[in-house]
């Protein structure tokens, strides 16, 4: 299955693994890609899984479940074991090919300076978790690339995971169905329980034939919020910051039963509510002329919404973009849950003919590489939110000798005016990650309602931890110990 650098004497510090696909007859083969995956966005995403280890935890076992969990997710999903490449030299447009040798990169690596246990009781904060330690930068991250690669960092107590998938080809559904599939055969491994398939890919959730676009089309630019690359405005940068909030369960709760008006109390949706109380706290702290127009930019997923419609674990990109906009000075006055419903509908605005019309006129555009959604999210006016509060992360089983215990991204600051939503813990409370410019988190810390809701955890760069906690912020308490 795997070939190893590792010798009798010692246990090196990497151990790199070539996981070979089971299936041979994939070498030399290509897979065309859709035009959602061709405009999408284009970079490795390192999904960092944090656990501590107890006493059943064998290293030699959890190595061999891992290389069983990177082999059971190539037999089930073979683009897995495959390489994004241009179509052909010079090419704009980008496809999946398959080497004479098809599979995957495992590397372990042994870091016993990261004790598990310190960084829990801390919530695993990001600033401590190394880019470079942890991720396989030695490939890169640009999406002309491996499909996905993991590296497992064993730590003195505990393992990051780190599940590294191409967004050119997978959304965040696929990227959550990929980490299900692996716990599977992971955690069976780890078990002493025989493999076994998922039974959740059959070969329509893998047709990217399906996802194609109706013409005529009208042409890109006269879709709201795309343009031309070379029209793009410039923003003036700034320093950007990152940093970690916990919104207990209880607060949630209350978001969610605001009065719609003075008679009626309206049952509102959790991730649009959320996304109102950050689009409507952060557009604030940008301190925004009243007249400017802001936007919040929430991602759809439309596997149900198109016809004939995808398989619900279709496999690939299959995102639409709410886009609801209104005046700053709208947003800052109107009732919460007004805003809630306007998100909403931005969301249903997306139309079975509309998708498939805005598939074709990505079809139709020579260079994808020149055009892009409008969005003036960085350093600008629009908000953007990644939701992962429902994902199932807590409630699986990972198998013997591992206790989960978060999410995380690696420490990068790359951008501003976007949230990742992380995924529900099981007392119900919510972390988030935010991006902001350092002025922006300035203002923010001291928004009584962003405050009054979110308790600070966590930062990506220590020096601006006097800001947030002069502000007088609630701060997370130290996490209990298992």
């Amino acid at each position: 299955m795997a070939s190893s650098a590792a010798t009798a004497e010692q246990i090196p510090a990497v151990q790199d693994f070539w996981v070979r696909a089971n299936d041979a007859s994939l070498a030399g083969k290509t897979i065309t890609l859709p035009p959602t995956d061709q405009a999408g966005v284009r970079y490795i995403v390192p999904r960092t899984l944090c656990f501590l280890t107890d006493t059943e935890f064998s290293e030699d076992r959890f190595i061999h479940a891992l290389q069983a969990a990177v082999a059971g997710c190539m037999a089930e999903l073979p683009f897995l074991a495959g390489r994004v490449v241009p179509e052909s030299e010079g090419s704009p447009r980008i496809k999946v090919e398959f080497g004479d040798n098809p599979g995957a990169e495992l590397r372990i690596k042994r870091l016993p300076h990261y004790n598990a246990r310190e960084l829990d009781a801390a919530h695993w904060p990001i600033h401590k978790l190394s880019f470079m330690d942890l991720v396989l930068v030695h490939r890169g991250m640009g999406h002309v690339n491996y499909t996905w690669a993991v590296q497992a960092n064993i730590l003195t107590g505990g393992v990051i995971l780190m599940i590294h998938i191409n967004h050119t080809c997978s959304d965040g559904t696929t990227n959550g169905l990929i980490q299900d599939c692996f716990v599977h055969h992971m955690s069976r491994s780890l078990n002493g329980q025989p493999s076994t398939l998922t039974g959740k890919f059959p070969p329509e959730s893998q047709d990217r034939s399906l996802v194609y676009g109706t013409q005529p089309a009208r042409p890109i630019e006269l879709w709201q919020d795309w343009q031309h690359v070379k029209n793009a405005r410039v923003p003036k940068p700034e320093p950007l910051t990152l940093t970690g909030w916990f919104l207990p369960a209880e607060k949630m709760a209350k978001l969610r039963t605001l009065p719609s008006d003075k008679s009626s109390t309206t049952r509102l949706s959790t991730a649009h509510t959320l996304a109102a109380v950050l689009w409507r706290t952060f557009t604030r702290a940008r301190r925004l002329p009243a007249d400017e127009l802001t936007t919040m930019i929430s991602p759809v997923q439309v596997r149900g919404k198109v016809q004939p419609p995808l398989h619900p674990n279709y496999c690939g990109n299959a995102l639409a973009y709410g886009r609801a906009k209104v005046s700053v000075k709208e947003l800052l006055a109107r009732p919460l849950s007004d805003t809630v419903l306007h998100i909403d509908r931005s969301c249903k605005w997306w139309t079975p003919e509309a998708v498939r019309e805005m598939w074709g006129s990505i079809e139709n555009v020579a260079d994808v590489t020149t055009i892009k959604p409008n969005m003036f999210r960085d350093f600008g006016t629009d908000f953007e939110v990644s939701n992962l509060m429902n994902m199932p992360f807590y409630k699986l089983d990972w198998g013997r000798g591992l206790c989960v215990r978060c999410i995380r991204f690696p420490n990068l600051t790359l951008c501003d005016g976007w949230v990742n939503v992380l995924p529900r813990y099981p007392d119900g409370g919510l972390e988030i990650v935010l991006h902001a410019t350092r002025t922006t988190l300035a203002n923010l810390v001291r928004d009584p309602e962003f405050t009054s809701n979110f308790q600070y955890r966590m930062c990506g760069d220590l020096s601006i931890e006097p800001l947030i906690r002069d502000a007088g912020v609630q701060v997370a308490p130290p996490r209990a110990r298992l």
